[in-house]
């Protein structure tokens, strides 16, 4: 599942323009090296708003203060979304990808690396997955499938912003 193309090159423009003033001014050469240097932003968000507000935009630096950065399991794609577990809050998310969806780019049941923020009222993946290697066991990801089932049920799986 994916937001609209004009909203993810809007997206990309402007987290791609933050990433670019952490590397001094350049864009880095590969998706690896902006996924590492990604975890500046949420280290250094007030400083980096202080000399970039009017090129960004007040409504984006609340989007980027707003994002959720750290560990997650992704479930899989069900029809309305990606599902990750933010692994520290316990919290489920159901999430939309900028330019390729998540299954595309990892396996189910993976623990990985990433940041999730609210955008045009929707919970959207930065795109920028770190994976730690580390595939969920069948028991582990039947447990995360019923802990989901139940979340939804519930009413605390977060589908938007």
């Amino acid at each position: 599942m994916l937001i609209d193309e004009e909203s993810a090159n809007e997206f990309l423009d402007k987290y791609k323009a933050v990433i670019a003033f952490l590397n001094d001014g350049e864009y880095p050469e590969c998706v690896e090296d902006y996924a590492y240097i990604r975890s500046s932003i949420y280290e250094n968000i007030e400083s980096i708003e202080e000399h970039m507000l009017q090129s960004i935009g007040e409504s984006f630096f609340q989007t980027i203060k707003a994002g959720n950065f750290g560990d997650f399991v992704y479930l899989k794609r069900y029809k309305q979304g990606h599902i990750l577990k933010h692994v520290e809050s316990g919290v489920f998310y159901q999430v939309l990808c900028l330019t390729t969806p998540l299954d595309e780019i990892i396996p189910e049941f993976t623990y990985i690396k990433t940041a999730l923020l609210p955008y045009k009222s929707k919970i959207v993946c930065d795109g920028l997955i770190l994976g730690s290697g580390l595939l969920i066991g069948k028991n582990m990801a039947k447990e995360l499938r019923d802990e989901y089932w139940e979340a939804k049920r519930s009413g605390a799986l977060v589908t938007c912003a």
